[in-house]
């Protein structure tokens, strides 16, 4: 057994995890530089890895570069240079000019933290998007405001979202339209607090439902149409009782989630994990996937370990935020189509890379920051390949002999404050935030009430009294789904549906019914009944 050097919990590095260190361990020069086992448990390196990523705190700065004021994930108190995303992705400029030698007398993450702070930064990470300026970690995307990892049109306050339109306060959703506050769903349309559910339509406060229309807080049903709280009713019985139910008031609205999550969803056993169309899968939200051990959303995915929030990945381990044909990554966070890469943080379509960060179109290269379209560079110099090939072996033995070869980046040299950081949403840190005393505008209970001019009113939210507008899209979107205006911003909205997921931490239990062994994500001591997935699906209507 390890001891985590961070948390001082023991942990294990089995057969399977040392077989997988050997697989992707670099060969760089024809010579194999072994990857050590982790000196941290799994949790705290994927706390760590999250402690490099700002998702949804914006700030007004100046760019580095033209002087005008630009939106940026980075605060001001930051003290990297920070470009507008258009002259970043430009020709004005070229990381090359920002290399240095390596230093063998220094640690290696001294030095990169100090490259980190001279190359020029992003304000976000946006590319090939129109409409998208307030958004963050978006590809390909149109008319999104506040959206993150999303790839889609008309997107709001939601992230994780492929392939989706007209989406509002959504998570992991695939190939939806027209949702509001749904989670971990698939080709669903017009629904409203729908969760983990597919091929649904219609509906309003479903769990763990498959190709049902027109159901009403409902559970676990399957291809079924007009039912309310799991009874089936004629499509005229379930009109009469829908026409009597007005969730355009916030009132009504509100009372009715409650006696969902709080009451009506109490009454169902739960399965124990999310693991849909697997094969051999520990972890939670495993779709399509085969030989995952404690993954957390995953999809479409193979030969895994300990990654999170991946999609369309193969033979890694250790690896959050990657998706579209990456393989062979180890440590790495934010990756789209890599291969055989380690330690990166943010690169996309990169090959052979170790320890670099913001890298795009790059093979072969060291320690880098900001670079594109390069190959043989070290912290950010350009190399011949004899050469690179020379220099790397030395600086891999230097840093194995500090105790810094095969870790991520210390979480003392994150991008971003702990509390700004994905890893405080899912570890928090410290006190919880004070609420602030805000004025605005009288908040409209009924969307019937509301006019277009509710979009130039200021709300104060309920809980943290943030103050926040209601955007003309998104009250377009209230509108067509009949439902209320919402009375909390929308970061409190997020907390509000991290709570209704389970953490991403595995426990040993039994099932409830059977009694046989399980590795859940329900910690034992939770009131749910869990069912393994035999028991489970005998149970599901």
């Amino acid at each position: 057994m390890e001891i985590c050097k961070q948390c001082l919990a023991e942990f294990e590095v089995s057969a399977e995890d040392e077989r997988f260190l050997e697989k992707l361990s670099p060969k760089i020069g024809g010579r194999v530089f072994d990857l050590p086992h982790p000196t941290l448990c799994p949790e705290c390196r994927q706390m760590r890895r999250m402690a490099f990523r700002n998702e949804k705190n914006f700030y007004k700065r100046k760019c580095d570069f033209s002087g005008k004021s630009i939106l940026t994930m980075y605060s001001p108190k930051k003290d990297f240079k920070v470009y507008d995303a258009g002259i970043w992705w430009g020709d004005e400029w070229d990381a090359l000019d920002y290399g240095r030698d390596y230093d063998f007398s220094r640690g290696f993450f001294e030095q990169f933290n100090e490259l980190v702070h001279t190359v020029p930064r992003p304000a976000v990470y946006l590319k090939n998007s129109v409409n998208c300026d307030y958004c963050n970690h978006v590809e390909n995307a149109k008319n999104c405001y506040l959206a993150v990892d999303t790839v889609g049109e008309d997107i709001y306050y939601s992230d994780w979202c492929l392939n989706g339109r007209n989406l509002v306060d959504c998570c992991y959703m695939y190939e939806s339209e027209f949702c509001c506050e749904c989670q971990f769903c698939r080709r669903c349309y017009d629904c409203v607090y729908v969760v983990d559910c597919e091929d649904c339509r219609d509906s309003r406060f479903l769990y763990d439902c498959r190709g049902c229309s027109n159901c009403f807080m409902c559970v676990g049903l399957r291809n079924k149409q007009y039912c309310f709280k799991n009874r089936q009713l004629s499509k005229e019985e379930y009109l009469e009782k829908m026409g009597k139910i007005d969730l355009g008031s916030y009132e009504i609205f509100k009372d009715w989630r409650k006696k969902f999550f709080d009451e009506f969803l109490s009454d169902f056993p739960r399965r124990y994990a999310k693991i849909i169309n697997c094969e051999n899968c520990v972890g939670d939200v495993i779709y399509f996937s085969k030989n995952v051990y404690r993954g957390f959303n995953v999809t479409e995915c193979e030969d895994l370990r300990y990654c999170h929030d991946v999609f369309k990945v193969k033979d890694s381990m250790d690896t959050y935020q990657a998706a579209f044909g990456c393989e062979l990554l180890y440590e790495q966070h934010a990756s789209n189509h890599n291969v055989r890469c380690v330690a990166c943080s943010i690169s996309y379509y990169d090959s052979d890379c170790y320890y670099c960060d913001l890298v795009y179109h790059c093979s072969n290269c060291f320690g880098c920051v900001g670079l594109r379209h390069r190959e043989y560079c070290i912290f950010n110099k350009q190399y011949s390949r004899e050469e690179y090939e020379k220099l790397v072996p030395k600086i891999v033995e230097a840093m194995r002999e500090r105790g810094e070869w095969g870790e991520f980046f210390p979480m003392e040299n994150s991008y971003f404050d702990y509390k700004e950081s994905v890893a405080n949403l899912h570890y928090p840190q410290g006190l919880e935030e004070v609420k602030e005393g805000c004025s605005g505008d009288d908040f409209i209970d009924n969307i019937t009430d509301a006019g277009d001019e509710v979009c130039e009113k200021v709300f104060c939210c309920e809980l943290s009294g943030k103050k926040f507008k209601i955007i003309e899209p998104e009250l377009r979107m209230y509108r067509k789904l009949g439902i209320a205006l919402p009375i909390r911003w929308h970061g409190q909205r997020y907390k509000d549906r991290m709570v209704l997921r389970n953490p991403r931490k595995l426990w040993k239990r039994k099932c409830d019914k059977c009694g046989v062994d399980l590795q859940s994500s329900f910690a034992p001591d939770r009131p749910e009944k869990v069912y393994c997935e035999e028991c489970y699906l005998g149970e599901v209507y």
